[in-house]
């Protein structure tokens, strides 16, 4: 059979023969100053004793301690009390406790049971304690004379671990501080042939479930005056019990065995947590219906000219690769493949225009690191005068305003500054000092009947209306109306193209949220990034509100219910409010191994169209509080009670068969 490791998992295989919490018995044998033979008057008061046992003496486990008075030396001493505990074994053997099932100890005078130093005094000390117990082959305790009176720390024999009790730390069953000598009795189940020896239960139900223990040890402590009878710990008293443990578990827990109902119950009543040595731990998992996915598809009002919508799910699912490594380029996770904003709308659009600089996103950036890029802020004036200047393209990437190079444009300062008077104040703090100094992210020129032009500008997300004329005086004036003729139709020109392939694109893109939803799991694992992508794809498809119709057929077009609610065309779309953006955005990279698998046929496609299933389960995670220095291998406990404590990690039933398996093996 192999060896378990460090900690084992007990099992429901126990043997019906420890009794636990049955007191010990204990009685003393007195001798003459100096000698190690027993008189006959107490060796006849012992071979009554024994006659008295409720059980056969063979059963017994006897521990034995010398003692002597404090006369002589501590060697001398020491031989004379080790020869008493022999003196008595000898006699207990004799009687019928077998000798493998005796141990004896000497402590010459150091542990006396009064402190006197008349005769009568030195007569009680000179003695071997015996400590009788039931003995089934099981797990030995260790036994401790000690003066409750003062502090006293015991080291446990089979391990590290350390017992510190404090000055009057007992009270009697009356309630009463107990003043006389105690005596400790402690013993620890470490390992799987350790608790094969206990009779306790080992699993129980557990919140509807069957379950058992994974156990990193247990210990049983309890406290006794020399007549047997139990004490208790005293109020606003506490034992510490710097347990090892076997190993170290995550989520264990402290457990206490309830020995009138035969049954295990929370510990915590026993035990003094400090406050912020709580934790919460994930203790188990459980099945849960977390909602219900709608297949959702465009307006088919969309798809007329596009009614092989399979072909448009399969170029949707190619799109998936490129989607999701967008999501690793930008700071903000941007999609740029979903971006659904035109034109238009990304230079003026009241909702979207400050999350760009042209048609560029610049959402993702600061915006130091926006204006400081001369493709980003990329329109200047270059002044002559106070008010007179030139539009400068610092990127070269404005092609409309090649028609407008070299004119000379003239404003008036004192009007510009009355329009804006309300906001001035709030530009300079802004934009820190004269605003037309600065650099533009946008410009567009228009002009009216009367030939009257306006400038408009954009920084962040501020449109900026300048009144101002070309010279004529410098430029005729046929010059400035070709350059302007050139403008716009250049302007015109780029948008076309511009909207055209995002038109174009928009027949796939639109089909990239129904493509994720068909692959997509319906049974999400125990991992709470996956738990919470999910929940924000489910959230997606609870919102069937979303949505807006155009009224224009021009490149304003709509995107059929597929994003904001209660926006206009002119104010753009926000990129939340498109459908599956904020699910790829922020959760899209979690679920690569469903989104990034094979291609699919066309068939392939059809059939999960048909078997679509919405509802969608995961399993959740189960959190307890535990107590965190549980982590450590030898954690401090502070027990405000005695009995017996298990150190423990429940584990549903049916894993038994897991851990059955690797015992078999």
């Amino acid at each position: 059979m192999r060896t378990p490791k460090l900690y084992l998992v007990v099992l429901l295989f126990a043997l019906p023969f420890l009794a636990f919490a049955q007191a010990p018995i204990i009685t003393l044998a007195h001798f003459d100053s100096d000698q190690d033979q027993l008189t006959s008057e107490e060796q006849t008061k012992l071979e009554e004793f024994t006659s008295t046992l409720r059980q056969e003496l063979s059963i017994y486990r006897a521990y034995l301690i010398g003692h002597t008075d404090e006369q002589g030396s501590l060697a001398y001493n020491e031989a004379l009390s080790l020869r008493r505990a022999k003196t008595v074994q000898d006699l207990l053997v004799g009687l019928g406790i077998p000798s493998e099932q005796v141990e004896i100890a000497y402590r010459a005078f150091l542990d006396p049971v009064d402190e006197g130093t008349d005769e009568e005094a030195l007569a009680r000390n000179r003695r071997v304690d015996i400590i009788l117990e039931p003995w089934y082959g099981n797990i030995s305790n260790d036994f401790t004379l000690i003066d409750p009176q003062i502090s006293n720390t015991i080291d446990y024999s089979r391990s590290k671990t350390k017992i510190t009790i404090p000055p009057d730390a007992f009270i009697d069953a009356d309630g009463n501080p107990y003043r006389g000598n105690a005596l400790i009795t402690y013993r620890e189940f470490r390992d799987y042939a350790d608790f094969m020896m206990t009779d306790l239960p080992m699993s129980f139900n557990w919140e509807g479930e069957e379950a058992y223990f994974n156990s990193t040890g247990m210990f049983e402590i309890r406290a006794f005056d020399l007549d047997g009878n139990n004490l208790t710990v005293a109020k606003d008293n506490r034992i510490e019990v710097d347990f090892d443990q076997a190993g170290n578990l995550t989520g264990t827990k402290f457990w206490n065995f309830n020995e009138e109902n035969n049954e295990w119950q929370s510990g915590d009543f026993a035990i003094d947590y400090q406050e912020g040595e709580m934790v919460k731990v994930k203790v188990n998992t459980r099945k849960e219906h977390l909602g219900v996915m709608v297949l959702e598809w465009p307006e088919s009002s969309y798809w007329y000219g596009n009614k092989d919508t399979i072909s448009r799910l399969q170029e949707a699912h190619g799109m998936l690769r490129q989607i999701l490594a967008s999501t690793e380029s930008y700071a903000n996770q941007y999609v740029p493949e979903l971006d659904v904003n035109n034109f238009r709308q990304r230079g003026r659009g009241k909702l979207v225009r400050g999350l760009y600089a042209g048609i560029n996103y610049i959402g993702h950036l600061s915006f130091s690191e926006a204006y400081d890029n001369s493709d980003h802020y990329n329109i200047q004036f270059d002044f002559s005068s106070e008010n007179e200047f030139k539009i400068i393209d610092l990127s070269g990437k404005n092609p409309e305003l090649e028609g407008l190079q070299g004119i000379v444009w003239k404003y008036n300062p004192s009007k510009f500054a009355k329009k804006y008077k309300d906001k001035k104040q709030w530009l300079n703090f802004a934009i820190g000092g004269e605003f037309l100094k600065n650099r533009f992210s946008d410009i567009w020129i228009t002009r009216d009947k009367r030939n009257n032009y306006n400038l408009k500008l954009k920084y962040q997300d501020l449109l900026i209306d300048l009144a101002a004329q070309p010279l004529s005086s410098v430029t005729d004036k046929e010059t400035i109306n070709t350059g302007y003729q050139k403008y716009r139709s250049t302007l015109r020109a780029r948008e076309k193209t511009f909207n055209g392939i995002l038109k174009e694109n928009l027949t796939k893109t639109l089909l990239v949220w129904p493509c994720i939803q068909m692959l997509l799991p319906r049974s999400v694992p125990d991992n709470e990034y996956l738990l919470e992508g999910m929940r924000i794809a489910l959230l997606q498809s609870y919102i069937r509100e979303l949505g807006l119709v155009s009224t224009s057929r021009r490149e304003d077009y709509a995107i059929d219910h597929w994003s904001g609610a209660g926006t206009s065309i002119s104010k753009g779309h926000r990129l939340e409010s498109i459908r599956g953006y904020l699910f790829l955005r922020d959760a899209g990279r979690l679920f690569k191994s469903y989104l990034l698998g094979n291609n699919l046929s066309k068939e392939d496609w059809r059939e999960r169209i048909k078997a679509f299933e919405p509802a969608v389960e995961g399993d959740i995670p189960i959190y307890d509080e535990v107590y965190h220095l549980f982590e450590n291998p030898i954690p401090s406990l502070r027990l405000t009670g005695l009995g017996i404590f298990n150190l423990d990690v429940l584990k549903r039933f049916e894993e038994e068969k897991q851990i059955l398996a690797q015992f078999k093996t």
